[in-house]
């Protein structure tokens, strides 16, 4: 089932370029009526949407891994926070605040 999955995705990746290509392609004419696209305009636009897209969901995912450990760092900042709650539980601050 893995190497269906794997073309799968691989096919949709491509349907999607290519059905993006088309509509720059027709957006395109649409706006300026004198151009005239031939049928490898249509092949290479689609390469370069489905290259754009590898970049960006490759770069995207490399700046997350950067923002990981300042989002760890931060959290254990928040952690002091969470021990010193359970102290106040049961004091005159907490009575009728039905948490």
């Amino acid at each position: 089932m893995g190497w269906l999955t794997l073309l799968g995705w691989q096919v949709g990746l491509a349907s999607v370029c290519h059905a993006a290509a088309l509509q720059i392609q027709s957006l395109t004419i649409m706006i300026h009526p004198e151009v005239a696209f031939q049928g490898w305009h249509a092949s290479l636009m689609t390469i370069a949407v489905a290259l754009s897209a590898v970049l960006l969901l490759v770069l995207r995912r490399t700046h997350s891994l950067l923002n990981w450990g300042c989002a760890d760092i931060a959290r254990l900042r928040c952690l002091p926070r969470f021990h010193i709650c359970p102290r106040l539980h049961g004091t005159k601050l907490n009575v009728g605040r039905g948490l």
